[in-house]
């Protein structure tokens, strides 16, 4: 029934409790009282409801604290992000053809922080990974799959995005 859920729904004897439990990336309240559970969908909702937590990367609320609950920047670098990845991916797909360790790290070093912009902890992480490598020289491994999980990663970051209302979603090219 709370597959997935981060809160933990505590009961107390003849006392009410209100814990708000995510669950399948919504926010649910979960009232209790004598074994009786009733859920309503939380007013602020965003997500649809077909999408999952694991599907999410961004963390929407580490993201507006950031940036002092400002939605509409938030809005803007998603825009700003969408623009700029494809230009940053070709320069690292650049740096690895030309077996330049220096501005493979570079590039992927600047997708990192576009990520966590957003608090998009899969995609930074996997970023860092590969940023490290670079570092060391080991460009083998953007050869070995890694490099197209990055870009993947990234892809989701766009589409929640989309799935989010913040920016529009592209239309495909003939």
């Amino acid at each position: 029934f709370l597959r997935g859920a981060e809160g933990v729904i505590r009961r107390a004897v003849g006392v009410i409790a209100i814990k708000a439990v995510e669950t399948r990336s919504l926010y649910w309240h979960a009232n209790c009282h004598r074994q009786v559970f009733t859920w309503t969908i939380h007013p602020f909702l965003q997500h649809p409801a077909k999408t999952t937590k694991a599907m999410f990367q961004i963390d929407e609320e580490r993201a507006l604290l950031a940036l002092d609950g400002n939605r509409h920047l938030l809005m803007e670098l998603a825009i700003m992000f969408r623009e700029d990845v494809p230009q940053i991916l070709q320069e690292l797909n650049t740096a690895i053809g030309n077996e330049n360790a220096t501005q493979t790290q570079s590039a992927v070093h600047s997708l990192k922080g576009l990520a966590s912009t957003f608090y998009a902890k899969p995609t930074v992480d996997l970023a860092q990974r590969l940023e490290d490598s670079a570092a060391h020289g080991k460009l083998e491994i953007f050869r070995e799959g890694e490099l197209e999980k990055l870009e993947k990663s990234i892809q989701s970051v766009i589409q929640e995005f989309v799935e989010r209302g913040w920016v529009a979603e592209l239309e495909s090219e003939p």
